[in-house]
């Protein structure tokens, strides 16, 4: 798959596309899918997606952050000071290891307490509440950076932190040629041509064997054999139908994402691209 459009902005796309890109799918549901990342990035509805309105994205995002490590920190404060001290530190990691070998216990009871004692910025050997807010502030700015989901480790404790705000993000360097803002124009300019990549016959729907050649490109191997069973079963459902019921699906409609025999009781098809959209679905049931 080769596409006329910077790695890095088309690897983006392609991320993102891989829960929607399945036989069937055409432009215009790709356009729609990834609509609500624009919109949501696109705060003042003006059609461009700029650093004002990623700002005004991040900013909450920063200050849930924010205080996430700081209610962590906080949980060091056992007489509700707002002082942490060593001594603390080494009682809460001790009560939460009680129960694991000695050794081990007191080994990752002195990574915790230094690694938290690290954030006492003006060295004090205490952190205080500017203490605090200070590393939180620092943290939260590494994860805005780094988006929607990251992990943050600290000595022998790691966790995942996510923000719903930072999921459905434009990057500014989307567009190579002005990495400022993204237009509207460019974005749904960037999609056509992603799909007219992924659609090789250029029919303007996704096939079988294009949604598993996107998806072997992108390391989902599992899925594309997926795709390509469900295209064999597809295939036997409809000897079935033919065989028992005497129906032969028109030519426009043998492309299915999906086959079903139900336990036995019917058969489900789900056409794609029919002749008349409003019929592409229909349910049979064989003889008894």
């Amino acid at each position: 798959m080769d596409v006329d459009m910077p790695s890095s902005p088309k690897q983006w796309f392609f991320d993102r596309a891989q829960t929607v890109i399945a036989p069937g799918l055409k432009n215009p549901d790709l356009i729609a899918f990834f609509k609500h990342t624009f919109d949501a990035s696109d705060v003042d509805g003006d059609g461009i997606v700029t650093a004002t309105d990623l700002e005004a994205l991040r900013a909450p995002a920063w200050a849930y952050f924010r205080a996430w490590h700081v209610a962590r920190l906080l949980e060091y404060d056992l007489n509700g000071d707002g002082i942490i001290s060593r001594d603390d530190i080494t009682a809460v990691e001790r009560a939460r290891l009680r129960g694991h070998l000695t050794a081990d216990a007191e080994r990752r009871t002195g990574k915790t307490v230094a690694t938290v004692l690290a954030y006492d910025r003006d060295s004090d050997g205490q952190i205080d509440v500017q203490d605090m807010l200070r590393f939180a502030d620092d943290e939260a700015k590494t994860q805005v950076q780094q988006g929607a989901s990251t992990i943050f480790e600290d000595g022998e404790h790691r966790q995942r932190l996510d923000h719903a705000l930072l999921r459905h993000v434009v990057p500014l360097w989307l567009d190579p040629n002005d990495q400022s803002a993204v237009t509207r124009i460019f974005y749904e300019a960037a999609i056509d041509r992603v799909f007219d990549e992924i659609d090789s016959d250029r029919d303007g729907i996704i096939g079988v064997e294009d949604a598993a050649a996107f998806h072997v490109a992108l390391g989902n191997r599992e899925r594309a054999e997926q795709l390509l069973k469900y295209q064999a079963a597809a295939q036997t459902s409809v000897e079935a139908l033919q065989a028992n019921l005497g129906y032969v699906p028109p030519k426009s409609e043998l492309e299915f994402i999906a086959l079903s025999a139900n336990h036995g009781a019917g058969y489900a098809l789900v056409a794609l691209g029919g002749d008349d959209e409003a019929t592409a679905c229909r349910g049979y049931s064989p003889p008894k």
